[in-house]
């Protein structure tokens, strides 16, 4: 894959994750318990396969597209 399609495929991935997080705060305000439980597991599916499935192969191919956010800590040397 070309870097340039691989920065878009992360670009979407990343919007499509922050607009499904600010939807379930408004479901929190506005949803019975039970429905925003069942939305926060459907959406957690959605966003956990965007990160294994499509970004963290795509970081692994392409380091510089990982944001600083999402990158883990190094392991401090035992």
């Amino acid at each position: 894959m070309k870097h340039n399609l691989a920065s878009e495929f992360v670009a979407v991935c990343l919007k499509q994750g922050a607009d499904l997080n600010q939807l379930l705060w408004r479901a929190k305000a506005e949803c019975t318990e039970e429905e925003f439980l069942w939305l926060r597991g459907a959406v957690g599916k959605i966003m956990g396969f965007a990160y294994c499935d499509i970004m963290n192969p795509l970081f692994k191919e392409f380091p510089d597209l990982e944001p600083d956010a999402l990158k883990r800590p190094t392991p401090m040397p035992k």
